[in-house]
């Protein structure tokens, strides 16, 4: 099964960068086209631009977009190709990154269905209109096709493209689920305060317009959900959510 990885980034020039992608590529254990994109005007413009030049022009049974900080374990493909040939509706997969407390804080433990095994392939289906973090995010080429472009707001950093893209997966009729692959690790580029300062900002602000944006395509918190936190707010109950920002896991580990 062919693989077609891409990776939208801005860290070029950082220390470490070619070591991380060089750890990339050492994962692929099947035929992989491999791009670093250029990550100029965010990654939402990046990956729609990757829509354009690389999934429409590739017939690669499976689309892959990658964070330049995630480096999957040896043989992760591997795992991913069986779990698509293993279940028809599944549309997104990610090797399951580990089981430790900051990783379980990140991937939203509750939003996961119980391990289960078949034919030696372990898993676990998330719930219904829950996503995978973007750390990995690998698509059947018709979930990719299907779903085409997410809206772009020209910030750099928004906090909407995962949710958009497996609640979106989750409307069009696919299941998305983890496998069991082994290792995964987050490389620490030791980001200038400045670079975290904007990014912080661009996040408060996509912060403030997710909502707006799942909404307009039919894509929003379901009704119970809402009802929930109304109910919540109302007897006083509300707790601050939790922290799941990659800022927030890199610290925690």
């Amino acid at each position: 099964m062919e693989f077609v990885v891409v990776v939208p980034t801005i860290r070029q020039d950082r220390e470490g960068f070619r070591e991380t992608i060089s750890a990339i590529e050492a994962s692929f254990t099947l035929p992989t086209d491999f791009r670093v994109l250029d990550g100029v005007g965010g990654k939402v413009a990046a990956l729609n631009r990757a829509y354009d030049d690389v999934l429409m022009q590739t017939s690669a049974p499976v689309y892959v977009t990658l964070d330049d900080d995630f480096v999957p374990p040896v043989g992760w493909q591997d795992k991913v190709a069986r779990a698509l040939e293993l279940f028809e509706g599944v549309g997104v997969v990610c090797p399951w990154p580990g089981d430790s407390a900051v990783w379980l804080d990140y991937v939203g433990a509750d939003s996961c269905e119980q391990w289960a095994s078949r034919e030696g392939l372990r898993h676990r289906f998330l719930k219904p209109w829950r996503h995978i973090p973007g750390c990995l995010l690998a698509f059947r080429r018709e979930s990719a096709v299907a779903m085409g472009k997410m809206p772009e707001s020209q910030r750099r950093y928004d906090i909407y493209e995962d949710c958009w893209r497996g609640r979106m997966a989750f409307k069009l009729g696919w299941r998305s689920m983890y496998v069991e692959a082994g290792e995964c690790k987050f490389m620490d580029y030791s980001d200038s305060d400045e670079y975290l300062a904007e990014k912080a900002d661009a996040i408060d602000q996509s912060r403030l317009e997710a909502g707006k944006v799942l909404a307009q395509f039919g894509l929003g918190d379901p009704f119970s959900w809402r009802l929930r936190r109304f109910a919540a707010r109302v007897l006083g109950r509300t707790k601050p959510a939790a922290n799941t920002s990659r800022e927030a896991l890199e610290k925690r580990r």
